[in-house]
């Protein structure tokens, strides 16, 4: 993503990390692709993960899965396609190793050969992180809307419960405010190497009112 700064340093920074100007890392919430067919069952499941973990059913509907060939589907995935795979993937396969006594170490297909291809895709490790929960995890709820804490929803959860989503949200809003404060505080420096000190107090002032939400996030994380 191309920075409004003016400066090739920051326009270098943004690109460097596929940061989107507003949003930081979050740059697919308003990307978000449908995934082809061949995975509609997928999705389904991975919505009733809450459902099936807390019922302790999670392995045997894994194994009842019937997708159609999806090895052309995997091969033509874009990039936010991929990612939303690899996350929603994440959510079952994680909840299919460890759900159920006793956890196991071995995916049955498609779970394994999906999970393998996508990362490979992405050029990451097969494995759950913070990243997939939350950064490839997030959907806004109105794109009308301004990108706020109470306009934004997970994807998938392991259990449902409002706790668990809204542990992630607080994180994800947070991350967020972060990203305009960041780039308040670039463009200030600049403005302190150029010698402008009213630029500089421009910069400051509009970082004040993200600030204010950063304190609100972090004491109902608390």
């Amino acid at each position: 993503m191309i920075s409004s700064f003016p400066d090739d340093r920051v326009k270098a920074y943004f690109s460097k990390y596929r940061l989107h100007e507003d949003y930081g890392f979050y740059h697919n919430i308003y990307e978000d692709e449908q995934l082809p067919l061949e995975f509609k069952e997928l999705e389904e499941l991975a919505l009733k993960v809450p459902v099936l973990n807390a019922s302790k059913t999670i392995r045997k509907a894994v194994k009842g899965l019937n997708l159609p060939p999806y090895d052309s589907a995997l091969q033509s995935l874009s990039y936010n396609q991929s990612i939303k795979l690899f996350a929603l993937v994440c959510f079952l396969t994680n909840s299919y190793l460890f759900n159920e006594e006793p956890s196991i170490d071995i995916l049955p297909t498609p779970l394994s050969t999906i999970l393998y291809s996508v990362t490979k895709r992405l050029g990451i490790r097969p494995i759950m992180s913070y990243i997939c929960n939350t950064f490839w995890n997030t959907q806004i709820i109105d794109a009308g809307a301004p990108v706020e804490l109470d306009n934004l929803k997970l994807r998938n959860t392991f259990t449902g419960n409002i706790g668990e989503e809204w542990f992630q949200l607080v994180s994800i809003a947070n991350d967020i405010v972060g990203m305009r404060v960041l780039k308040n505080l670039i463009g200030a420096q600049e403005e302190i190497e150029k010698d402008n000190p009213a630029k500089v107090a421009e910069y400051l002032n509009k970082t004040l009112p993200d600030l204010g939400k950063r304190s609100f996030f972090n004491e109902h994380e608390c």
